[in-house]
């Protein structure tokens, strides 16, 4: 297989050796302990969510609540597989399982070394979607859940590539905004795909599911109410001794209509 990872500092192939890549003008970036690499320039401390997030999704997701989306998922990836901003790694474990080489990278750290720790059959690397370290027309799948999307996404797509991007549903955690809120609203589950893709086919994903009392700070941390709700709201919420909630996922399966010339 040709190299999928290029430079980030002069866009040359990037070759693993027993500790780190390299490319042909002699950039190195050093294998982390954990096993992945940090493939951002300029500031390296990167950012993305950090470590309090990034417990409160492994804690709620390694619980299985969205084990129906991970399901889904599995199904529709083939060939080399790119999980775009992966978290840390819940949904990249079943898209790997499926693949036949499977890369991921989040601009997070914290959250690509907990990934790293846990799944080896990936390559995880810490990087910007807005200048992602992968080689053009070299994807076949890439994967973008609940996450903002960049035409970068089309670029690295092979010509017969497909975009899988999820996005809450209008329901999703309906239960959950009517603990919080005196008037819940619905989500907007449009794509906000840019103009060089193409919607081929949606797919829509349904579960209930009841979070126990224990898990419903980790659930609040990981979602934008986190942080747009009253305290006396969230203080109410986290009494609750449990919460039986509808969840629903919309995927889009997508084709680049530009000739992965976004």
């Amino acid at each position: 297989m040709s190299e999928v990872l290029i430079c980030p500092v002069c866009g040359k192939p990037l070759k693993k050796t027993e500790k780190s890549f390299i490319c042909e003008k002699g950039h190195v970036f050093d294998i982390a302990k954990e096993g992945y690499v940090n493939l951002l320039t300029g500031n390296r401390a990167g950012g993305g969510d950090n470590p309090e997030m990034v417990a409160a999704r492994r804690n709620f997701l390694g619980e299985d609540y969205y084990k129906c989306l991970h399901e889904a998922l599995r199904p529709l990836v083939f060939g080399t597989v790119l999980d775009a901003c992966c978290g840390e790694g819940y949904f990249t474990q079943a898209i790997a399982e499926s693949a036949d080489n499977a890369f991921a990278f989040d601009l997070s750290k914290d959250a690509v070394k907990r990934a790293a720790k846990k799944i080896k059959n990936t390559t995880f690397f810490v990087g910007n979607i807005a200048n992602i370290p992968v080689a053009d027309t070299s994807i076949d799948v890439l994967t973008h859940i609940f996450a903002p999307m960049h035409e970068e996404c089309a670029r690295v797509l092979k010509e017969d590539g497909i975009l899988l991007q999820v996005v809450p549903g209008k329901r999703h955690l309906w239960q959950m905004k009517q603990a919080l809120y005196e008037k819940p609203y619905e989500n907007d589950n449009a794509s906000n795909l840019p103009p060089c893709f193409r919607i081929t086919e949606e797919i829509r994903v349904t579960d209930i599911i009841t979070v126990s009392h224990e898990r419903l700070g980790d659930l609040l941390k990981m979602t934008p109410y986190g942080y747009k709700t009253s305290e006396a709201a969230t203080k109410k919420f986290l009494e609750l001794p449990q919460l039986k909630t509808e969840i629903e996922f919309i995927i889009y399966k997508a084709k680049n209509i530009t000739g992965n010339n976004p």
